[in-house]
């Protein structure tokens, strides 16, 4: 009979019998059945379980007595029938035993009999906890002493999912538990989607049918390193990637913005007028030179300001629209160019050579390569300048219009690196998003948030923080592995204090704040300490920055334990739970047993799975839980009994990916009352 299920089959063939003693003992009938002998306080259960008892004997004629290990004591006087009827195979009858005294210093190892006086048959008998008597204990949270601990809550984890379906889930911890948190829907994950948006329909929907429920939640959880959208988040300190491009233009003087008769300075004598096209094609045009006095090798100067983002290197050719005749400078020496210079001095083709009618526009064809004009480097950097440029004659008295420079450029990748300030400024503002958001979508119903959870690594040193960083180098980011985020290796030890200091910004100064950590029982464990200065670090940061601020107001223990059929390491783990709740007491603080649940571990130290365990082991866990939860009552100050959680209502299926398979739940998975529960109910009890 290894779990509840089992044991309410066994009732269905039950007789009861008023309780001897509240010793138990294991043992299997020798013929392949079992019987059940429980000793209670209420009552004495004696049941098959399968096969045949071993004698069939005249109920009403007979008188019994108990045997350990085949020494009788005289714990039973007699037996009477109120049923009739003899007891075979698998038959039932109710019957009473008058007790003579107490066997008590039995070992739990030993065996138990019940043996007939008139015809000394033996039936073996297997005692355990009756699903009947499982079934009379009432709710466990009506065993709070509300009187000595009234702000005490105890909770429970769930599914949010499955608590909205109103089912059983809905009844099974409403029933029983004051508080609850949710497993997973209200972690980062599971809100934060992979391009960073939020969604918090299912938070929401869950915090209202809490509060309709008259139930509180604890928040769990604002800041953590795990089940975070870990792509995102990498991806927002990335270094910013910036594809090449190509760009062109044109930088084009056409006088078109100038005044008719303004001037334009000359290398040497004439003028350079501004004047109406003389045929028509255009608007204004320069006329270099005139009837009365020629340009003499004299050329017009342009101060030019280059597009913003440009500069005389980008440019690749220049153009100019020429009017002129055979002898007023459309032949000529040829077209002369420079840059801040006297004189130009680039010379090039005559307006004719380039294919310039005589006394007619040619438009844009005088063209020249800017390479030809041999800049230095120094000159390809100017972003201004003085540009040179005119036919080389010494009767100079012709028109220019439209000088077009083309430029063109090509940018190859860039690649910008975040620096360490610029990546904590994103990053505390993506914190500060998430939690301000999470804080908000609740409504201001949750009062108690778990600020941080699990900031303190289990090796090499469990004192220190976590990180997933390794020589320098972050060796977290592309393991596929996980979903970790480690806000740390960023913000830096100070992380914490960010959390706080948002937490404190949007959800006020009433809200409790925890910071969560699991393995603080551990024998022997450096962490807890470890934790403790961390803990104490924050509030002392926090306190230099906001004096008049509250700083954190709990510690949580989460105790995903197990009991040890070694006895020996058993005792030194009952001690090390004792020395845990001792300092968490030290510090003040409220404390919480957050996510409370318990394994079996074999002797060789192998997890043993819900199947396999026994009645006996089903009883140890039971007083286990019991032990935890009264040193809890009995060690921590009562001002700073917050409430204790169970993480597991039921056992986990082995599919599951926490504890697969191990007996962690209260209830077994089809929700029957294990052992377990009088365990909670005794360690609540008489608090």
């Amino acid at each position: 009979m290894n779990n509840t299920k089992s044991l309410i089959a066994m009732f269905l063939l039950s007789f009861m019998v008023l309780s001897c003693t509240d010793d138990d003992k294991d043992v299997m009938d020798e013929s392949g059945g079992s019987q059940s002998l429980f000793f209670a306080e209420e009552g004495l259960m004696v049941s098959t379980t399968g096969g045949d008892v071993v004698a069939t004997v005249n109920w009403s004629n007979t008188t019994w007595r108990i045997e350990y290990d085949e020494q009788e004591n005289a714990v039973v006087s007699s037996l009477s029938q109120s049923a009739g009827g003899s007891l075979s195979g698998s038959g039932q009858t109710a019957v009473t035993i008058r007790c003579l005294d107490n066997p008590t210093g039995k070992n739990r190892s030993q065996s138990i009999y019940l043996v007939a006086e008139a015809n000394k048959e033996r039936i073996p008998l297997l005692l355990t906890q009756p699903g009947d008597y499982l079934n009379s204990l009432a709710p466990l949270k009506s065993y709070v002493n509300r009187t000595t601990d009234p702000d005490f809550k105890l909770g429970t984890g769930v599914n949010a999912a499955n608590f909205l379906k109103q089912d059983i889930v809905y009844t099974l911890t409403r029933s029983n538990f004051d508080e609850m948190t949710a497993g997973n829907a209200m972690k980062y994950g599971s809100v934060v989607q992979s391009d960073g948006t939020m969604d918090f329909t299912r938070v929401k929907n869950f915090v209202q049918l809490a509060e309709r429920s008259n139930m509180s939640v604890y928040g769990h959880v604002l800041c953590w390193h795990a089940q975070t959208r870990k792509d995102y988040l990498y991806s927002l300190i990335e270094p910013e990637f910036i594809p090449g491009e190509h760009k062109s233009g044109k930088y084009i003087i056409d006088f078109e913005s100038d005044n008719v008769g303004v001037s334009y300075p000359m290398t040497g004598n004439s003028s350079a007028i501004v004047e109406a096209d003389p045929d028509n094609e255009s608007g204004s045009v320069l006329h270099v030179g005139n009837d009365e006095v020629a340009a003499q090798r004299s050329y017009p100067k342009f101060e030019v300001t280059l597009p913003e983002g440009t500069k005389l290197g980008d440019y690749l050719t220049l153009s100019v629209d020429f009017r002129g005749n055979w002898n007023k400078g459309q032949t000529g020496s040829g077209m002369r160019f420079g840059i801040n210079e006297n004189s130009p001095s680039k010379k090039f083709n005559t307006p004719a050579g380039f294919g310039c009618p005589d006394g007619k526009w040619g438009r844009g064809l005088i063209k020249i390569n800017m390479s030809d004009l041999n800049l230095t480097e120094e000159q390809k950097e100017l972003t201004e300048f003085t540009l040179l440029l005119g036919s080389e004659t010494g009767t100079g008295n012709y028109y220019i219009d439209n000088i077009t420079m083309d430029w063109s450029i090509t940018t190859g990748d860039q690649t910008i690196v975040k620096d360490p300030q610029e990546k904590v400024r994103i990053l505390s503002d993506a914190l500060e998003r998430w939690m301000a958001g999470m804080i908000d979508a609740c409504g201001g119903y949750v009062k108690t948030w778990e600020l941080l959870n699990e900031p303190m690594q289990d090796w090499p040193d469990p004192t220190q923080l976590k990180t997933g960083m390794k020589d320098g180098v972050d060796v977290n980011k592309d393991n596929t592995q996980n979903s970790n985020f480690y806000w740390q290796d960023f913000l830096g030890k100070d992380y914490a204090v960010k959390a706080l200091e948002f937490a404190r910004k949007h959800g006020g100064e009433d809200i409790k704040l925890f910071v969560n950590e699991y393995g603080l029982e551990g024998i022997g464990s450096k962490k807890l300490q470890g934790f403790l200065d961390y803990v104490k670090y924050i509030d002392d940061t926090y306190a230099q920055k906001f004096p008049n601020s509250r700083g954190v107001d709990g510690i949580a223990t989460q105790m995903h334990v197990s009991y040890y059929l070694d006895a020996a390491k058993q005792v030194e783990f009952e001690a090390s739970i004792e020395n845990m709740f001792t300092k968490l007491a030290a510090t003040g603080k409220l404390v919480k047993i957050s996510e409370l649940d318990m394994g079996l571990v074999a002797e060789d130290g192998t997890d043993i799975m819900t199947a396999d365990v026994t009645e006996e082991q089903h009883r140890k866990m039971a007083d286990f839980y019991t032990f935890i939860i009264k040193k809890y009552f009995e060690i921590i100050p009562q001002p700073q009994r917050y409430g204790i959680t169970q993480w597991c209502q039921t056992d986990a299926p082995v599919t599951s990916g926490w504890r697969g398979g191990q007996p962690v739940g209260i209830w077994d998975l089809d929700y029957n009352r294990k052992l377990i529960y009088e365990g909670y109910v005794n360690g609540l009890k008489q608090n």
